[in-house]
């Protein structure tokens, strides 16, 4: 009788094809579990291609300090503790990183190249240094005091070289106004370059006033984008100067080129020449605006910031109300937004019908969306009923009915 079998070879194509075809569908189970596996991670390890404010890796100054440093091997080297700014191209040239000591005594501060460190880590609110414990006992150490001769070129090659980055060229274009004098004793050194150094924390908290010594405003924050050399701007909560020429202007925050903030007045102030015309005519702050942005030095980029750390929400009315019902009720709160890329793109998407929508005010576009497992939740003030309800409408048609809840309150200021 004649047999019938799989010869040896037909066994081995066989056994070849069921591999091939369970490590696809291996691959295609791991891709529909970890979305994020297709996008740029960034942010420690959590997807940044869609965020409230559309701005890519942009993290702000205070967000970034006091975020950990490891190495490759997750070796703890030490914290964000500053940056350093030159003023005049408007971008990051130096992250400070305090290593050593115990609750900040007798630690030392080294100064790093940003394009040295990486964003893209599993840790969140952590960033990568490829060096070993060994190299970073080795590193240059830093001193505030010194802060100006980080601009010299000598030195500044020096400390890019260990690290293994290319020393930044200095923008050929001078800026039209003298830019903000460098921070630290060391002031006067210039040596071969026209770097201005100013550390982030002596910006942050500056008054800004024009020429005739107007309240123009504060500078709340800065927001930098460490794996790019994108200009930063500074986050300005706005002054009389504004808010008297636009009273809405008081529950909005501006961006506003580094590289724009040019001189500084005798009581320590930071004077910027712009009219108020110009912030009531500014556009929104996007990734691709920011990336435009600062080419033409000397000339003031304004826009109008819409991140998730706008604090101009702060006289939301009633807050001592609000805040007992959420601890009690257990409801979502702005420290509950989702990381997930489905939650992001569902906040980014409200965001972007509610500030097309031009029969709201810019108070109402600047609502609180906060997005969790397919749940939205709407806070802070609005003008009108009507703006209350508007905003509900244009997020029910994004997530769904049901899926909305309403908690704008309506203010009179």
């Amino acid at each position: 009788m004649k047999k019938y079998g799989a010869s040896p070879s037909v066994i081995k194509l066989v056994t070849l094809s069921l591999a091939l075809s369970t490590s696809i569908c291996l691959a295609q189970t791991h891709d529909a579990q970890n979305p994020a596996s297709h996008q740029s991670t960034g942010l420690a390890g959590r997807d940044t291609s869609t965020t409230s404010a559309n701005l890519g890796a942009g993290r702000t100054a205070k967000d970034l300090m006091h975020d950990n440093v490891e190495s490759k091997n997750g070796d703890k080297l030490g914290s964000v503790k500053d940056m350093v700014i030159d003023t005049r191209s408007g971008r990051v040239d130096y992250i400070v990183i305090s290593s050593g000591g115990v609750a900040g005594v007798g630690s030392h501060l080294k100064a790093v190249p940003p394009s040295a460190l990486s964003l893209g880590t599993t840790k969140k609110n952590t960033l990568a240094l490829d060096v070993t414990p060994e190299q970073w006992k080795a590193a240059p150490d830093f001193d505030k005091k010194n802060l100006a001769s980080l601009g010299d070129q000598a030195q500044g090659q020096q400390i890019y070289q260990f690290y293994k980055q290319q020393w930044p060229a200095v923008a050929a274009q001078a800026p039209a106004t003298p830019a903000l004098p460098p921070t630290g004793r060391d002031s006067g050194i210039r040596g071969q370059t026209s770097r201005q150094l100013q550390l982030a924390s002596d910006l942050i908290g500056k008054n800004v006033v024009n020429r005739q010594g107007q309240d123009v405003g504060k500078i709340s924050d800065l927001l930098v984008d460490i794996s790019s050399p994108k200009v930063a701007f500074a986050i300005l909560k706005p002054g009389s100067v504004i808010t008297d020429a636009d009273k809405q202007a008081s529950h909005q925050l501006f961006a506003i080129a580094i590289n724009s903030l040019n001189t500084m007045s005798g009581d320590n102030k930071i004077v910027l020449d712009i009219a108020p015309a110009q912030f009531q005519s500014a556009q929104n702050f996007d990734a691709t605006s920011w990336t435009d942005a600062g080419a033409a030095t000397g000339t003031a980029n304004v826009f109008r910031y819409q991140g998730r750390d706008n604090d101009a929400y702060s006289k939301e009315p009633d807050n001592t109300r609000r805040n007992v019902r959420d601890r009690d009720s257990g409801a979502l709160t702005p420290t509950k937004q989702s990381e997930s890329k489905e939650d992001l793109q569902l906040t980014q998407n409200i965001r972007r019908s509610i500030v097309k929508d031009d029969g709201l005010s810019t108070l109402a576009k600047n609502v609180k969306i906060i997005s969790a497992n397919g749940k939205v939740v709407l806070r802070g003030p609005v003008h009108s009923e009507q703006e209350k309800n508007e905003i509900a409408r244009l997020a029910e048609q994004t997530a769904g009915v049901g899926n909305v809840e309403n908690h704008l309150e309506i203010t009179h200021d």
